[in-house]
């Protein structure tokens, strides 16, 4: 596998961020944002976590450097994303990379790595801090800890991706992307919501399942949530539960 991506090295897929979005408008703005911060907040089955891995594998494919990605646990990324969404995108899309099933981590061509862990692990991806990161993803930053949350998001991964500095001082680059993402949490409170609401220089991104197109009409949607709700005694449109959820 090494001497398939050595071979495949420069050669990137011509995969394109609106030809992975197929047509879910308010996902493409997300994979294709390069801001420093980021922060999306959307309901259930938006798609958020899918565009998210589109933005890591086109930038990877692309781009040298160490990207991590935090769920909530290690077993819930593992199904979740690197089984059910990482990993068919990549070999859906053509991308030039190898997989190492047990650290999940993969290598592109480019030379790039995209690791993946729950911010109930952090000590194996402190590994990779001594080092600029090109990225940092935190999803389901709702359901996070905040023991674990905070001092991710305030101390350890900010300096990995701060610019890194010439011999005179001078700024290189950029710096890395940070990327908050999450739904509404049950209760308006949190490291997440706080940021979401008062937080500066991060660029918002909002929107529901009803503007994900892969999940049918929104006549056909809002059928089954209709269905829902008359299955479900005491349970309206109105329940926090519902709205956060669905809209």
């Amino acid at each position: 596998m090494q001497r398939l991506i050595e071979r495949e090295r420069g050669r990137a897929s011509s995969v394109t961020a609106e030809q992975m979005a197929a047509g879910h408008v308010p996902q493409l703005e997300l994979t294709t944002a390069e801001e420093r911060r980021v922060i999306a907040l959307c309901s259930r089955r938006a798609a958020k976590s899918t565009g998210i891995c589109d933005l890591m594998a086109l930038d990877a494919e692309a781009n040298a450097g160490v990207q991590l990605y935090f769920g909530a646990t290690k077993p819930a990324v593992r199904l979740s994303i690197w089984e059910n969404i990482w990993k068919p995108r990549c070999k859906k899309f053509g991308f030039h990379v190898s997989h190492n099933e047990t650290m999940m981590v993969s290598r592109f061509a480019s030379g790039a790595l995209a690791a993946f862990t729950g911010t109930d692990d952090v000590r194996h991806v402190e590994t990779y801090l001594g080092n600029k990161l090109r990225r940092a993803v935190i999803d389901e930053a709702q359901s996070q800890a905040q023991s674990l949350l905070v001092p991710l998001v305030t101390r350890i991964l900010p300096p990995a991706l701060s610019p890194a500095k010439s011999s005179t001082g001078a700024l290189l680059g950029k710096g890395g992307q940070f990327l908050l993402a999450g739904t509404i949490p049950e209760v308006p409170a949190g490291l997440f919501y706080e940021y979401w609401m008062r937080a500066q220089g991060w660029r918002k991104f909002n929107w529901s399942r009803f503007e994900n197109p892969h999940m049918g009409t929104r006549e056909e949607q809002m059928a089954e949530l209709e269905e829902l709700l008359a299955s479900t005694p005491g349970l309206t449109i109105d329940d926090p539960m519902i709205r956060r959820d669905w809209f």
